[in-house]
């Protein structure tokens, strides 16, 4: 499939206010469902968040006294090293290689002025990832694109915001990704099993 190079990530920001154009709704959450059958049940992520918040919030004193206690470049150099071994640590680390993407388009949904492609494919062997893909109606051709990282909704790349930024962005040309982060949407399972998803004859 086209790849594109994006120009910037969204978290929720860009657009917030943006709306669907007159008279015209976006899809149903359920429409914008990948997999032909759901995802086992599991814990979502959303009490999870909640928990670090928490203990966040308990620990805001250190973390305060941390960063009062910067006093020279050194100082920050310091802090900022210890900061990012700490994160490295719980994502357990980076890939280390790039592996093929397997992407597959599993349904086209034409819509006014663009169109949304429902996708799956694996950010690691294995691991598999529910997207949707914004299309503008454009002549074909390069275009910038945009990768739309989801907030904490539990319903994920469905959230009713994160359709109308995806549409409104399709609509003035840009090629925008928004995929389910673990324990969100079609990734709703603490630990997924993807017996369901192999056994799919969809993905032959």
């Amino acid at each position: 499939m086209t790849r594109y190079k994006p120009l910037t990530v969204l978290g929720g920001l860009f657009l917030a206010g943006a709306r669907p154009a007159a008279g015209v709704e976006p899809p149903a959450p359920e429409a914008l469902t990948v997999l032909a059958l759901p995802a086992p049940a599991g814990a979502r992520i959303t009490p999870y968040l909640q928990s670090q918040l928490d203990r966040a919030w308990r620990d805001d004193g250190r973390r305060l006294a941390a960063f009062a206690s910067v006093r020279n470049e050194a100082d920050l150099l310091t802090l900022r090293a210890g900061i990012r071994a700490r994160l490295l640590s719980h994502l357990g680390g980076l890939p280390t290689e790039k592996t093929p993407l397997n992407a597959r388009i599993v349904e086209t949904i034409p819509l006014d002025g663009y169109r949304v492609e429902k996708l799956v494919f694996e950010s690691q062997p294995g691991l598999y990832v529910t997207a949707v893909l914004y299309l503008p109606s454009t002549p074909a051709g390069r275009k910038p694109a945009v990768l739309l990282a989801c907030g904490h909704s539990p319903e994920g790349k469905a959230f009713r915001n994160y359709q109308e930024i995806g549409s409104e962005l399709a609509r003035r040309g840009y090629v925008v990704l928004c995929w389910d982060p673990g324990g969100q949407g079609e990734s709703a399972a603490s630990t997924q099993s993807w017996a369901t998803w192999r056994a799919w004859p969809g993905r032959h």
